[in-house]
Formats: structure tokens, C-alpha cells, sequence
């Protein structure tokens, strides 16, 4: 069931994007097994569209947008007074797993960004493993503590730059969270 959720999610994502409608696509599916899975496909008449599978072992659920509601793991939050240019969130019955990839721009400094998340993923008991610096970047990352003992296999990478014209920053944070 999970081939037949990996294979149908791409395609479903592309059938939503820049339709306008409210519904795009629904539907049942069956795989070489027998088991069923139903599907919807949803735009905003905007840039964003939803995916919601559903079969026997829950809800699954893909949202994709720069107007999609962010959502990050661990309660963290969208740096402040950031535009978000893209966002994508995946959240699975099984095993509480999500994951989200955010894009954004901000016209402060790589340095004061990657701070802030810093101080705000120790916080939320993320451990730092990770930072790599350059003049024009820095990434940081880390994972979840005591994750071996929750079953959380979670974390966080950070990836910040400064703006070709030197007017602030671009950025990407992934994170994810829940058990394999």
C-alpha cells in the first residue's frame, strides 16, 4: 500500500497545481494485494493544492502552497516578519510522521536566522550536530534528543544565504518528525 501511496502522490500533486477548481481529481484505488486506498485532490484557485489518501491504516495528507498554513515539527516557529516563497507539509497516520520543507526571505542577516532557530530547536529538544559555515551561508541541523527512546527518528536542517543584491536572506528549513 505504501508503493501504491509513493507512485500516486506525484502525479496527484501535479494534476492539482493551477487548476482553480476547488476538487481536481478523487477516487478509489486497489493494489496487486487487494487493498483499497481513496484519494482527493484539492486547489485554493491560488498556488496551493492538498492531497488526502485515505486507506485502512489512517489519513494521509500533502499540502503544497506559499498560502498553505505552516505547520513545523517540534512547535517551531516561522521566523518573524519572513515571507514564505514555498511550503510543503506531509502528515501520515502511521507512525505521527511529518515532514515539512519551508521556504523563505527575510531581510535580516544568514547569522541572525540561523541563531534564532538555534536557540529555538534547542529549546524544543532538538541537539545541534551539525553547522557548516561560508561567507555567503550557513547550515545547521540537528536531531531530536532521547529520539532511540521515543522512536522518533525526527530533526531539522537549515539552510540560510544571503540575497544576490545583499538585501537580507533566502532560506530553506526541512523538518520531520514521528517513528518508521
Amino acid at each position: 500500500m505504501k508503493r501504491l501511496m509513493i507512485l500516486a502522490v506525484p502525479a496527484l500533486m501535479l494534476a492539482g497545481c493551477g487548476s482553480g477548481e476547488d476538487e481536481v481529481a478523487s477516487g478509489t484505488v486497489r493494489d496487486g494485494n487487494g487493498q483499497e486506498a481513496s484519494y482527493r485532490v484539492t486547489t485554493d484557485g491560488d498556488d496551493g493544492s492538498k492531497v488526502e489518501i485515505k486507506t485502512a491504516e489512517g489519513t494521509t495528507t500533502f499540502n503544497s502552497g506559499n498560502n498553505a498554513p505552516v505547520s513545523l515539527p517540534y512547535g517551531l516557529p516561522l521566523y518573524p516578519g519572513a515571507k514564505v516563497t514555498s511550503n510543503s507539509e506531509m502528515n501520515a497516520a502511521e507512525g505521527g510522521q511529518k515532514a515539512v520543507i519551508l521556504g523563505f526571505e527575510s531581510a535580516d542577516a544568514p547569522e541572525k536566522i540561523a541563531d534564532f532557530y538555534r536557540q529555538k530547536a534547542q529549546g524544543a529538544g532538538l541537539k545541534i550536530s551539525g553547522e557548516v559555515k561560508t561567507p555567503e551561508s550557513i547550515m545547521i541541523g540537528g536531531e531530536h534528543e532521547g529520539s532511540e527512546k521515543a522512536g522518533d527518528k525526527g530533526g531539522f536542517q537549515l539552510t540560510v544565504s544571503k540575497k544576490d543584491d545583499g538585501s537580507g536572506s533566502t532560506a530553506m528549513l526541512f523538518a520531520g518528525s514521528g517513528q518508521n
